[in-house]
């Protein structure tokens, strides 16, 4: 999908760049949730939201061979971030930074999740931990993205 650009407000960029270098590099440990200690998908932009929400997700624990990477747990944390932050499905190509994005590995439904960083960045956790990636889905097919309210008090 070729998306567009839509600005946030330059102190609501500088809060996200904030709260997401914390976690750069914290290597992939699932429902592990601790910038440098470990993450996963999920825990790593709950634990963004987090931060700039000024919230306390508690995640389930679940073991370090979890398969994450699952319709019906990829389904489970979009109900709960829906309840957690009211966000919006996005209907357009519009991106902002802030939003989160749901992809699928190919065949396998929307089982990824990515946060979308400062123009054109993407964050998300990988195997090999969480990284920034230039804009694009790396062979990931894109599923359906949605937008947080309230940046502007980031």
């Amino acid at each position: 999908m070729q998306f567009t650009r839509k600005a946030i407000s330059p102190d609501a960029e500088a809060s996200l760049k904030a709260a997401i270098a914390p976690w750069v590099g914290t290597p992939y440990r699932p429902g592990h949730q601790q910038p440098g200690v470990g993450c996963d998908c999920r825990s790593f932009v709950l634990g963004v939201l987090d931060q700039l929400y000024g919230t306390e997700t508690v995640l389930e624990l679940l073991p370090e061979d979890a398969a994450l990477h699952q319709p019906e747990i990829s389904r489970s944390f979009l109900r709960k971030m829906a309840r957690l932050w009211d966000v919006q499905k996005v209907t357009d190509s519009t991106l902002e930074p802030g939003d989160v994005i749901i992809c699928a590995y190919p065949g396998a439904g929307p089982t990824h999740v990515i946060l979308s960083g400062p123009w054109p960045r993407f964050y998300h956790a990988t195997s090999d931990g969480v990284a920034m990636t230039s804009f694009g889905l790396s062979g990931l097919e894109f599923h359906s993205h949605y937008r947080l309210p309230g940046k502007e008090n980031w």
